[in-house]
């Protein structure tokens, strides 16, 4: 493996982590549902909810 694809793959871990990571902090505990975006009073929607469920 090259130093290029190493630091492909480490980069690819990374935004993996954190595309994880913000279903887990943007998932209403008490329905289940998350919010497309992180901003104040933004509404939830059931494609980010889809997606949580497959992450």
């Amino acid at each position: 493996m090259s130093s290029s694809q190493a630091i492909a793959e480490v980069q690819l871990e990374m935004l993996q982590r954190a595309s994880f990571s913000y279903f887990l902090h943007e998932t209403n505990s008490d329905n289940g549902l998350v919010i497309d975006k992180t901003a104040a009073n933004w509404p939830a929607s059931i494609a980010a909810t889809g997606f949580a469920l497959a992450a």
